[in-house]
């Protein structure tokens, strides 16, 4: 789809559409999450400049900082062409959007852009509940579809996702997932690198793969979700750590958790939701 999108859009000929521009929020994304366009209602609704909504990331600008496996995996949808509902939120303007998520399909299976139609509507809440606001949105969604978000060994080894951990120079993979790896799981294992990965990799055919930015070895983070996607066809997750968050990104979704004891938790339950369903069903 060429960079006029969002004027065709306005200035067009289909006169509903442009109603439903100037009535509800509105938003461009590219394929990779990035925000190309917007209107002024979602504008002034952001409340912070243009320049800090352009090009950002749709999931670091909305999403919670605990994640929100529903958005993900429904944004995921859109990608591959399937209209779907969708509520996110502004934390710092106390603003819930609901609306729908539309792809704009040009050549082959996958969507050029996507088209967010929403409403704003205010939310209000106490200091203490925003700060788990977006998180008891997940487990929300969990629960209905009959997963559990709690820490039971038995439902969480039923399926058992294969997990491939890489090491890093930083040892920052080891420090996370530090209490995973103690626990011995035969489907969680550690490689020492990133050479050592992809050998691991086609006998241990892993659901998805987990490394920072800078594996053990001559291979980058990005090489490596490159290669990983040519041998297994399985995402690689990489993890990077500032302050006191833990950042996960795969190159479309982005988000940023609190570095404390239930992090991991929360980030496996991303994993499982995200990534692994779909690859062992």
């Amino acid at each position: 789809m060429r960079a006029g999108l969002l004027a065709d859009l306005i200035f067009g000929e289909n006169a509903e559409l442009r109603n439903l521009i100037n009535q509800f929020n509105f938003l461009i994304l590219n394929p990779k999450g990035k925000i190309t366009g917007f209107n002024h209602l979602m504008l002034r609704n952001f409340g912070k400049g243009d320049q800090l909504l352009m090009n950002q990331n749709f999931f670091v600008v909305f999403a919670p900082e605990d994640g929100n496996a529903d958005l993900a995996i429904k944004m995921k949808s859109v990608l591959k062409g399937n209209p779907e509902p969708i509520v996110f939120s502004l934390p710092d303007q106390h603003l819930n959007f609901r609306g729908v998520a539309l792809p704009v399909m040009a050549e082959g299976e996958s969507a050029d852009h996507l088209l967010i139609l929403c409403r704003e509507e205010k939310i209000e809440l106490r200091e203490e509940d925003a700060l788990n606001y977006f998180w008891a949105e997940a487990s929300e969604f969990l629960n209905h579809t009959g997963i559990s978000t709690g820490s039971s060994e038995s439902e969480s080894d039923m399926k058992k996702p294969r997990i491939l951990l890489i090491e890093d120079q930083k040892g920052l993979v080891v420090k996370i997932f530090n209490r995973l790896l103690k626990s011995g799981k035969e489907n969680v294992v550690l490689a020492p690198g990133a050479d050592a990965a992809l050998l691991m990799a086609g006998e241990f055919k892993p659901h998805a793969v987990i490394s920072s930015y800078e594996p053990i070895g001559n291979i980058s983070g990005n090489e490596i979700r490159e290669k990983m996607k040519d041998l297994t066809g399985c995402s690689t997750i990489l993890v990077s750590s500032e302050g006191g968050e833990i950042r996960i990104e795969d190159g479309w979704l982005d988000i940023h958790v609190k570095n404390q004891a239930e992090s991991v938790a929360k980030i496996l339950d991303l994993i499982n939701q995200i990534y692994l369903d779909d690859n062992l069903n």
